[in-house]
């Protein structure tokens, strides 16, 4: 057992004294204050501290390279043997960042392997990490048949000091990332390769610097886990082309007046298999995204992407952000469920397919096959937004108790993409006795439940019904004095309260139609009236059209809905025919078949 105060004279530089312990397979007991240079880690190495605040060492930055273009302190160099069995505990260590450093990317523990190295049982717990260069611990495989196994990094700090940022010679204002594991650039960097597994990070705090957790491609299989950081420089956690990946019991933190960095995401996450539960975000209107699952791709790939497949969201509770509280782009089978999300400037949830890379086949990447559910909150900007195929949509509610959902404008909208693309979890009321419009012959004002007093002319049988539709109806307005509308028997509402419609429809002779809500005081008298149109010449095959309404008038007590066959307002002159069929009004959005 080597304490270091009877191997040295002084406490200046003694890094010749720690190699040789090592190297004799002793343990090295840091008990005092020193200075080290560039230590090379070896098998069964074992170096410990008295305390965190009685054994300090201060690195200084090296001038030799160990990995290309990077170094370290504590180093293991690709081609130099297998290395096992490392411990390294109760240490505060500064790793000595400086103006203008010898080696930009020094890091201060660093392991490098290629060939069919093999690294496994790497310890490092209970130290204060301060001051990187670059990383704090980075492991970097450049082959596929090199392996890193069971790393476990335990109640560990990571802070760059106040002092210690915005230094010249640096590509970063603070220091990069606690823990770093990634498969190096090459022909053998195909993502999937199992080459770093295990990795487990636990119980660790980190303050002003770029990301606790960074899982790049070739790591797998491993676990961040209560951990708290805070005023972070990029995200406070990621995963970039990694697979079977856990995140939980995370609490991320950004201070109001925190303006250094990009204070992008709290947890950006790229690859497959992949879940993040029970997260605590506050962002305090500074951080811009809660949490980002998306695609990727090497830039050799020339924009050909892969897509997120497999990602689970849940228990995730977030507040205080410029965007978008959760953002799924280009996912498959990806899964958001039992979300709190207060005050963020975009959507509380959006699935989105971007347009930035492409698929092997040249195709733009889209997502699909997406869900959420039990999304709460307040204060958002946009309620959840979907795009993309076979998605389904759960429960949304907000500060009101409305199910929400985004359809925007006073105009009616395709169900496809944005508005409609989607089935429901759960099968919304139709609030709408007679959804088919079943009505009587030869009379005019004839759909079965309609209301009474309101004339138009005779409803007959729509020449075709839109697939899987039980039947359909023409609307006539022959009229250009008088407007013609159908309204349903008013519905109780009250003030921000929501109501959904969808309908097929099919263009006749008519230019326009249009779905209005007439919102209505206690005695039942219009208070307000809100035209939902859509020019029809597009419409020569049966389309599914959707529309949002949300209860304005503040005396609001009833809502009534109508079909305007002709007209996209309010406005008589118009005349024509409208098919329709299947209409559907309720308080939560109606889904596809």
């Amino acid at each position: 057992m080597g304490y270091l105060s009877a191997w040295v004279k002084n406490n200046n530089d003694i890094t010749e004294t720690i190699n040789g312990l090592l190297l004799a397979n002793q343990r090295v007991i840091v008990d005092k204050d020193y200075i080290v240079n560039q230590i090379q880690l070896v098998s069964g190495a074992h170096i410990s501290g008295i305390s965190k605040a009685e054994s300090k060492l201060l690195l200084v930055p090296p001038k030799v390279l160990v990995g290309s273009g990077e170094t370290a302190n504590l180093y293991h160099r690709a081609d130099s043997g297998d290395l096992s069995d490392i411990l390294i505990e109760h240490l505060t260590i500064d790793g000595g960042r400086c103006p203008n450093p010898p080696q930009q990317y020094h890091h201060i523990i660093g392991v490098w392997l290629g060939g069919s190295e093999l690294v496994k049982n790497i310890s490092i717990r209970e130290c204060d990490f301060k001051n990187a260069g670059e990383d704090f611990i980075k492991f970097s495989v450049s082959s596929n048949r090199a392996k890193v196994s069971n790393v476990f990094v335990e109640n560990c700090r990571f802070v760059t000091e106040d002092d210690k940022i915005d230094l010249p010679g640096y590509s970063m204002s603070s220091s990069g990332n606690a823990v770093r594991t990634i498969l190096t650039t090459s022909s053998t960097s195909n993502y999937g390769t199992e080459a770093i597994y295990n990795v487990n990070i636990t119980d660790c705090f980190a303050k002003r610097i770029r990301t606790l957790a960074d899982f790049k491609r070739g790591t797998s299989s491993s676990l961040v886990k209560n951990c708290y950081t805070e005023d972070m420089f990029d995200c406070h956690h990621s995963t970039d082309g990694a697979f079977d990946i856990c995140f939980s019991d995370l609490t991320c933190f950004t201070s109001l007046d925190f303006t250094k960095g990009t204070a992008t995401n709290f947890i950006e996450a790229q690859g497959e298999r992949l879940t993040i539960s029970n997260i605590s975000g506050f962002g305090n209107n500074v951080t811009k995204l809660g949490i980002f699952i998306t695609d990727y791709g090497l830039p050799a790939e020339n924009s050909v992407g892969h897509q997120s497949v497999n990602c689970t969201i849940s228990d995730v509770k977030l507040e205080g952000l410029l965007s978008d509280g959760i953002k799924v782009q280009n996912g498959i089978n990806c899964n958001v469920s039992n979300i709190d999300i207060k005050t963020c400037l975009g959507h509380s949830v959006l699935f989105t397919s971007g347009i930035a890379r492409i698929d092997s086949n040249g195709l733009r990447l889209k997502g699909q096959g997406n869900s959420y559910d039990n999304i709460s909150g307040c204060g958002w900007a946009f309620p959840p937004k979907s795009q993309g195929i076979n998605f389904a949509r759960g429960l949304a509610i907000n500060e009101h108790g409305q199910d929400d959902i985004y359809i925007p404008g006073t105009v009616l909208r395709v169900a496809e993409n944005d508005y409609g693309d989607w089935s429901s979890k759960y099968e919304p009321e139709n609030l709408i006795t007679n959804r088919y419009m079943e009505f009587i012959p030869n009379t005019t004002s004839n759909v079965i439940g309609m209301m009474n007093g309101r004339f138009y002319e005779e409803v007959i049988t729509a020449p075709s019904t839109p697939s899987g539709v039980i039947s359909a109806i023409t609307l006539n307005d022959a009229s250009s004095v008088s407007l013609r509308e159908i309204y349903h028997p008013p519905f109780m509402a009250w003030p921000n309260d929501l109501f959904y419609c969808r309908i097929w429809v099919m263009k006749g002779t008519a230019p326009y139609f249009a779905i209005v809500m007439q919102e209505l005081d206690a005695n039942k008298t219009t208070i307000n009236s809100t035209f939902y149109s859509y020019s029809t010449g597009s419409l020569t095959a049966w389309t599914e059209l959707v529309m949002k309404h949300k209860i304005t008038n503040a005396n609001a007590a009833f809502v009534m809905v109508g079909l305007i066959p002709a007209s996209g307002s309010n406005s008589p002159q118009n005349k024509g025919t409208t098919h329709v069929a299947d209409w559907r009004c309720g308080r939560s959005p109606f889904g596809k078949y």
